[in-house]
């Protein structure tokens, strides 16, 4: 008597089984792997997006990353402290600053939706942040400016060529309306550029390659590592700005002090207060805008001479 032939288990030889309702459900290819399978939060991201698996090859090259840094330092040098071109300085800074990182978020995506992601969050509890930005930034400038007042003349400030270096730039008496354009710019303009390129751009690309490293050997050494390098290319760019209208030893000693400057903004930053860092930096840059003024102003309140 034939036995019957089994219906349930096809031939291993079949190239194409027949489906069955006891058959396994396909795993999921090796090329995209589910997100809770990723290695680093950043895999998590790309896979949460929708994006392709190995998303480190979808972030901007590292070297791209710290030409881009750099370039701040380059264009100062070039058009400010050689060319002393004050208005082709500030325009090529927004190119650097605003239309050369949409360009490279428009050619890699990943690092599009990094930053969308780091600005809702450090954008978040906006009224909050306003109330505490108001009073701090009106605190440090009325402080700033008292010191400045009291300081000045003990410590021979300023040096008696920057009057003169500041008129090379168009900076005097005879034409206040570039003073005061530049003051409005320096308040109002020029630290959300800053502190959107410097501490969320820039410290964002720059996370997303050192995350995982132990600098230092601390377990948070990615964020330090990350941290220090944006704040160092921060205050590189701005020697070379003091120093075209103050003595080199003034300029580097600014130089260590933006470091920890740039520092204290990126751990607000971190901490989820962008708004209080530019608050605290539009009051800086203003602070910065009187005592332009103060220098070049022969009838300004603060009368430095």
């Amino acid at each position: 008597m034939r036995s019957p032939v089994p219906h349930s288990h096809p031939s291993p030889h079949c190239s194409h089984p027949a489906p069955s309702r006891y058959s396994l459900p396909v795993p999921p290819s090796s090329s995209s792997p589910p997100a809770e399978h990723a290695d680093t939060d950043l895999e998590r991201v790309g896979l949460t997006l929708g994006l392709p698996p190995a998303p480190r090859a979808a972030l901007p090259p590292l070297p791209l990353t710290l030409l881009h840094a750099c370039l701040s330092t380059l264009v100062v040098c070039l058009s400010f402290a050689s060319a002393r071109a004050l208005w082709p300085t500030l325009a090529a800074l927004v190119v650097v600053w605003l239309a050369l990182p949409a360009l490279i978020c428009a050619a890699y995506p990943l690092a599009a939706s990094l930053l969308r992601e780091e600005l809702r969050r450090v954008c978040g509890r906006a009224w909050l942040q306003l109330r505490l930005a108001a009073p701090l930034a009106a605190a440090a400038a009325a402080f700033s400016l008292a010191a400045w007042h009291v300081a000045k003349r003990p410590l021979g400030l300023p040096p008696v060529s920057t009057r003169e270096r500041l008129a090379s730039f168009g900076l005097s008496d005879s034409a206040p309306w570039a003073d005061v354009f530049l003051i409005v710019w320096l308040t109002l303009v020029n630290p959300l550029m800053e502190e959107f390129f410097w501490r969320v751009y820039l410290m964002q690309l720059f996370l997303a390659r050192w995350r995982d490293s132990r600098f230092c050997r601390h377990p948070h050494g990615g964020t330090i590592a990350a941290g220090l390098a944006a704040s160092a290319f921060y205050a590189a760019y701005h020697v070379p700005v003091v120093a075209s209208v103050a003595p080199l030893p003034l300029a580097l000693l600014a130089g260590v002090g933006l470091v920890a400057i740039g520092g204290a903004f990126q751990l607000l930053t971190q901490r989820g207060y962008l708004i209080v860092s530019i608050g605290l930096h539009m009051s800086a840059d203003l602070v910065v805008g009187m005592v332009l003024a103060d220098i070049v102003w022969a009838d300004f309140p603060l009368r430095y001479r």
